[in-house]
């Protein structure tokens, strides 16, 4: 796991990430890159911690009582999650163009085991 994939996976440790968000750091923390290849960088961590199983791109019921409950969260997956990062719209915007989602990055329950093995947590018996 790269540098880059360790340090999102742990800015998911307490709360969850929009895209936007990531743009954002990735904007102040990368000045020397173009806009191009901070959007790249982006685009690649996501998809790389995805494909590992590692984080998760969630859609969340903005109407919902509960919006982190199961019933109000999908988890997008494949062509889903590839028209999601490749619409310009969802890297400046957390919700949806109709306002009734909200989309976040956040740990899968692999992701959660790796973050473990990271800051060293011994699981109970």
């Amino acid at each position: 796991m790269s540098d880059n994939e360790k340090w999102l996976l742990i800015e998911l440790t307490d709360f969850g990430k929009t895209l936007p968000e990531l743009i954002s750091e990735i904007y102040s923390d990368a000045t020397e890159d173009s806009l191009i290849e901070k959007y790249e960088l982006a685009i690649g961590l996501v998809n790389s911690l995805v494909s590992k199983g590692l984080i998760s791109l969630c859609q969340i019921d903005k109407a919902s009582k509960e919006p982190y409950s199961v019933e109000s969260v999908k988890t997008l997956t494949n062509d889903d999650l590839e028209s999601f990062i490749n619409d310009p719209w969802n890297w400046s915007s957390s919700f949806s163009r109709d306002n009734k989602w909200q989309y976040e990055l956040a740990p899968t329950n692999r992701g959660e085991a790796v973050l473990d093995e990271i800051f060293g947590v011994q699981k109970s018996n």
